[in-house]
């Protein structure tokens, strides 16, 4: 490293052998220097001459034993320090590589989807299509079962949605009955869901007006008739695909965040045709969640609010997006915790989203306990690659009953639960590929209801005609913002951030730089050259031996 410091030439002690009774020298002198020596007075010349801070004082001549052991304790702390600081951050970057931050706050509204609505009657079956479909059955039954026998037993249909095992006994004998009949048109066969679909109250029924940023609509071009977690109910800007349902839907946008200028629509309860109410009370149930995907509560970010007759209901909505840069791909799934859109295959024709993972996953799950498909779920007719999925009747209804808790609780991994809970877990639906999406929207609803008043019916014209408001409700659905937030996730700290950070912390305590490692790097070079040549050097003159081979012996 610094050749004019170190001696290039040493004399080294002869070695001598017993040849036929007599000494000789065994080899050639050799005159290679000492490598302890050398290396520690390389040492020495590095430490006197090194950029490190205060390193040369433990070389400098004239410094008492009491400085010397002073400087010692001094840097061996820095490096505990140094050693310590580097290790704890680097095991918290790695635990936790990234950082979700807000983004921004003033995202325009008007590029943000409008939410997807469904409006479910809390009355899951008809009183007048039960009563016409029963004249239907009665005047085809071979057995002459009069109307009022086909009107009760079809009150078991509406057990296909809460899996309810009262009146189990009636199950299989009323699901023969329906499998001999057929409807008026004899080519049609007995399909139970198209037997649902026509029981459940349509949409003509429960929506009465509808207006879209101010103007007056026909409920028809805004809403369809889809399935949700709840059955067939009237949906509106819900985009996602289904081969058997309405697929070419435009998505609505505002840029308005007035409560008049949103979705405004008038219900009618119809408390006289209360049938099957799924819960008890009287009203609808209003989802608002994301418009390209199943609106499942269990996958979260799905908000149901429950609307009374005779109430004004202001949902207020706000939207907040997320969004992952591209960089955030390069760690693995369990370390960021979502997913990428070119990332999660879904068997079922549609873009990913957690909420269909989810709902494949359940599929999955009930087929291979009761092997069908409830009737509400999408694509019960046909799963993955087209493979036909019998829609669960009557006679599943004590396997879907056994299992329904299951389903209904999601879990992603057993990880961080105990032994005192792991059975809970054990019957959940265990579902770990179903992540978040990297880039979502989601929305948060605030409600307020009012009760409606006669003297102010007519005040938005969502009342003009209704006398009677005792069975109506108003739900206004509107943004509450003319801006969103918009959240991005990155990684926390980039390789030169990192970099910069623990040199910053290693540099402030003891002088360490980039020019501290080339010296280092450096004084090992000089220090492994001198051991090759050394080593060279002591090969060639090991090759100059006598003429005659040696024989050597070695006295005791």
């Amino acid at each position: 490293m610094y050749p004019d410091m170190y001696p290039t030439h040493h004399k080294l002690p002869r070695r001598y052998v017993t040849v036929n009774g007599s000494n000789v020298q065994s080899m050639a002198q050799l005159s290679t220097p000492p490598e302890d020596g050398y290396i520690s007075q390389a040492l020495h010349t590095f430490l006197k001459k090194s950029s490190l801070h205060c390193i040369h004082y433990l070389m400098e001549p004239g410094r008492s034993r009491l400085e010397f052991w002073f400087w010692v304790i001094i840097h061996s702390v820095i490096v505990i320090m140094c050693s310590i600081i580097g290790i704890s951050s680097w095991n918290k970057f790695t635990s936790n590589p990234l950082v979700t931050s807000l983004h921004d706050t003033h995202y325009p509204i008007e590029k943000v989807p409008f939410p997807a609505v469904s409006v479910c009657n809390n009355n899951r079956i008809s009183k007048q299509a039960v009563f016409e479909f029963a004249q239907e059955l009665a005047h085809v039954d071979p057995e002459k079962h009069d109307v009022e026998y086909f009107f009760e037993k079809l009150r078991l249909l509406g057990k296909l949605h809460d899996y309810d095992v009262d009146g189990r006994s009636d199950f299989l004998s009323f699901h023969a009955i329906l499998e001999k009949l057929t409807f008026t048109n004899d080519s049609v066969a007995f399909d139970i869901m198209k037997i649902i679909k026509q029981l459940t109250p349509q949409c003509s029924q429960m929506l009465l007006k509808c207006m879209w940023l101010g103007h007056e609509e026909d409920c028809s071009h805004l809403f369809s008739f889809r399935r949700t977690q709840y059955g067939f109910c009237c949906t509106f800007n819900y985009v996602r695909k289904d081969s058997t349902e309405d697929p070419e839907r435009k998505v609505y946008y505002t840029d308005n965040k007035a409560y008049d200028m949103g979705l405004l629509i008038t219900l009618n309860a119809s408390l006289e045709d209360y049938y099957y109410p799924m819960f008890n009370l009287e009203g609808f149930v209003i989802t608002i969640f994301g418009n390209d995907e199943y609106p499942d509560p269990s996958a979260g970010y799905v908000s149901e609010i429950l609307i009374s007759p005779g109430y004004e209901n202001y949902l207020k909505v706000d939207a907040y997006s997320t969004f992952a840069e591209r960089n955030v791909a390069n760690y693995a799934v369990d370390t960021r915790g979502c997913l990428f859109d070119d990332e999660a295959e879904m068997k079922m024709d549609v873009a990913y989203s957690r909420a269909d993972c989810v709902v494949n996953c359940r599929i999955k799950s009930v087929i291979r306990l009761c092997e069908c498909v409830p009737f509400f779920l999408p694509h019960a007719e046909s799963f993955g690659d087209g493979t036909h999925c019998r829609v669960c009747d009557l006679q599943d209804i004590p396997c879907l009953e056994k299992y329904k808790i299951k389903w209904a609780t999601v879990v992603n991994q057993y990880s961080g639960i105990t032994k005192y809970n792991m059975r809970e877990a054990e019957e959940s639906l265990h579902c770990p590929d179903c992540l978040p999406k990297c880039s979502d929207t989601k929305y948060k609803v605030i409600t307020v209801s009012l009760p409606l008043q006669k003297q102010f019916k007519n005040s938005s014209g969502l009342l003009n005609g209704i006398d009677d408001v005792s069975s109506i409700s108003t739900v206004k659905i509107y943004f509450g913002s003319a801006e969103a937030w918009v959240y991005r996730q990155d990684v926390a700290l980039y390789w030169f951030q990192i970099f910069s950070f623990l040199g910053g912390i290693i540099g402030l305590m003891s002088g360490f730089s980039i020019i501290s490692i080339f010296e280092g790097i450096w004084f090992l070079l000089g220090v492994l050259l001198h051991i090759v040549q050394s080593k060279i050097k002591a090969l060639l003159s090991s090759k100059k031996s006598p003429t005659e081979p040696l024989v050597l012996k070695f006295q005791p």
